[in-house]
């Protein structure tokens, strides 16, 4: 690969994850073995599996949801990592009664390379969470290779007790904690390691987690799971070609095998030669500001030569659609740069200053205001459902008579746990005793299903919602409700053409989230300029 002198020590983050089924051929103590780093004895093949002599594992931890086995109870208290492991698979395959049956889940995730050992590991900290919240058992370790800092995440199927490992199968429960049963009587079950719909929400909160933690740490850079097709960026995705190249070279392959294998790659290169302005399409996706090094970065991972490189990047920085939003300051007396230039594409302007307009222009516009006494019933009725001794506070009151107040934008700033929820099923009770139509919508499956069922509010994703706009199979009226959950989650496009729409069909967009907790998939940070610019109620 070449090294061009404007992307050496290069630093960027990584989209990389990918999750395996463990069965008891493949042998869950051997895997911990290895990815500890370490020597396993494994008591249903009788083997030792030894690994021990690595040197990149720098952390690991073993976490429980909630009880511990008693043996693994000792164990987890000496601190020994390994030994706990070591004991926790050995458990968890003697509970797999099918010699083809499935032990654990494996994560292999790549870990920011713009973060610090320690931030990192705090972020899988964060990360593990998820895991636990769902009842799992995680072993993770981390192992912090030259330029591929990275972490193997295994978590048990089976729910555990201080007992052991109980079945896969656990009984489907109602609201208030009684199992559900069919039309026969006999007792609804689901699995305990859940759907693919589970599996893709523990994906997506992967991405949450590294763009809140990079934001934290001061980097405007996000990771977007999306594919290119799904971005609109016509370009063949990157091909990991190690162990499958490695492979063919080992047998001597023909030119012609050779190339068929990084065909893919091929394309993508004869891609970016016809037009290098797909390289800015990449990077703004990613970042609503960028400079000549991000670019550069990029190109240099797309591209397959140094020739090619050479060739494309003065095409690329020449691109018409780029526009210098912060020019390079050089100063006279230490004789050097002293910032750097900053680029954002038109169409990124143009989308800010829509969503600036359409924003502003719903903010001051109004409906016919709500009748004050239907507001107080609503509230009355929220006091009611909390129990005896329990009342909404000032902050959830006032929250109420924020986003069912007469604007058509309302902005709600919610932490987890300050009452959002119960502040909006109180102001959905009162917009449908007005008659109107309130549509919910977040960005992920998992959220958008909590909404509704925590609010009342009929709900779908974002990508849902605006795809029926889009394609005219939906429209909004005058005095819809448009209530968006994790609204930080959206990007600049995203929220741009859902508030364009909100306006054109005079209709009423309340947008809720924490702008410093969840961060845009796609580039900008909109919410919080909205906030900024208009306002928001915090709970």
């Amino acid at each position: 690969m070449h090294s061009p002198e404007c992307c050496e020590n290069i630093r960027m983050a990584i989209i990389h994850l990918r999750a395996q089924m463990i069965g008891v051929a493949q042998g869950a103590v051997a895997r911990a073995a290895y990815r500890h780093r370490t020597a396993m004895f494994d008591q249903s093949s009788g083997r030792i599996w030894n690994y021990a002599g690595g040197s990149d594992l720098v952390h690991a931890e073993v976490l429980f949801p909630g009880p511990v086995p008693a043996t693994l109870e000792r164990l987890l208290a000496t601190g020994d990592k390994a030994r706990t492991s070591e004991a926790l698979w050995n458990m968890a395959s003697a509970a797999e009664r099918q010699f083809d049956g499935q032990v654990a889940r494996e994560f292999v995730i790549a870990l920011p390379i713009e973060l610090s050992r320690t931030q990192n590991i705090r972020l899988v900290q964060h990360y593990a969470q998820e895991f636990l919240a769902r009842g799992f058992v995680i072993d993770w370790v981390y192992h912090d290779k030259s330029g591929n800092p990275h972490i193997h995440l295994m978590h048990t199927l089976r729910p555990v007790s201080a007992g052991g490992f109980g079945n896969k199968a656990i009984p489907k429960c109602h609201a208030d904690g009684t199992i559900k049963r069919k039309p026969d009587g006999t007792i609804d079950y689901k699995r305990f390691s859940g759907t693919q719909t589970d599996f893709q929400d523990l994906r997506l909160k992967w991405y949450d987690h590294a763009n809140a933690a990079l934001a934290k740490a001061g980097f405007d850079i996000r990771l977007d799971p999306r594919s290119f097709a799904d971005r609109g960026i016509d370009l063949q995705p990157s091909r990991h070609l190690g162990p499958g190249l490695s492979a063919l070279k080992a047998r001597n392959a023909s030119a012609a095998a050779l190339a068929a294998f990084a065909e893919s790659d091929v394309a993508r290169q004869e891609a970016i030669a016809a037009d290098p302005g797909l390289v800015i399409d990449i990077v703004a996706s990613q970042r609503a500001v960028f400079s000549t090094a991000d670019i550069a970065k990029e190109l240099h991972r797309l591209t397959i030569s140094e020739d090619a490189y050479a060739t494309a990047l003065p095409r690329v920085l020449a691109d018409a659609r780029l526009v210098a939003v912060v020019q390079q300051h050089f100063d006279p007396v230490l004789g050097k740069d002293i910032s750097v230039k900053l680029f954002a594409t038109q169409e990124q302007l143009a989308l800010e200053t829509s969503l600036q307009t359409h924003a502003r222009t719903l903010a001051a516009t109004y409906d016919k205001p709500i009748n004050p006494a239907r507001i107080a019933d609503a509230v009355m009725a929220a006091n009611d459902a909390l129990g005896a001794g329990k009342s909404l506070n000032s902050k959830q009151i006032g929250g109420i008579i924020h986003v069912t107040g007469p604007e058509r934008l309302a902005l709600l700033v919610g932490l987890a746990g300050t009452g959002k929820s119960t502040s909006l099923k109180a102001a959905n009770a009162i917009w449908t005793a007005e008659g109107r139509r309130v549509i919910g919508t977040s960005m992920s499956g998992i959220a958008t299903r909590g909404l509704e069922s925590s609010s009342g509010i009929p709900s779908r994703t974002v990508a849902k919602l605006t795809f029926a706009l889009a394609t005219g199979r939906e429209r909004l009226k005058t005095g819809d409700i448009v209530v968006l959950d994790e609204a930080g989650m959206l990007g600049t496009k995203q929220l741009a053409f859902l508030v364009a729409e909100v306006a054109k069909a005079g209709a009423k967009l309340v947008a809720v989230g924490d702008p410093d907790q969840l961060q845009p998939i796609g580039a900008g940070a909109p919410f919080k300029a909205m906030i900024e610019e208009i306002g928001a109620h915090t709970l």
